[in-house]
């Protein structure tokens, strides 16, 4: 809440911190304080952030297969946000009507691996990362 109720997030040596811990469209407030031998200082003023979904699409830049399964793997996703796989066998069809057959996060960085059964003989499938 903005204001009050600051909860220390992490003691550190350095001018730098990354909030991790934060969730895509919640606004957090922050603010900063030092300490020394001398004590605690006041606080710095309050500043706030939202992480905000990125237009930028996630990008599937490898693709193998290992046995019987389908490996893919890419970035430019928004740390700890959901994505779904899609695949279909007619290319024809609105994307919007193509099954999920996954579901994930994009982890720390952004990236992400599936895995997905394609056992021999199955048809040709198509497939495509959707954030919600």
């Amino acid at each position: 809440m903005s204001g009050s109720g600051y909860a220390t997030l992490s003691a550190l040596s350095g001018t730098n911190y990354t909030d991790n811990s934060a969730i895509v469209g919640t606004a957090y407030y922050y603010v900063v304080s030092a300490l020394d031998e001398f004590g605690e200082s006041s606080n710095s003023t309050q500043i706030a952030a939202t992480i905000v979904n990125s237009n930028s699409p996630p990008i599937i830049s490898h693709i193998t297969r290992a046995g019987t399964n389908l490996i893919a793997s890419g970035g430019s996703g928004l740390a700890g946000l959901d994505y779904y796989v899609m695949a279909t066998t007619n290319l024809a069809l609105s994307p919007g009507t193509w099954p999920r057959v996954a579901t994930n996060s994009f982890d720390g960085l952004g990236n992400f691996i599936f895995t997905n059964s394609f056992p021999p003989g199955s048809p040709q499938q198509f497939i495509r990362l959707r954030t919600p």
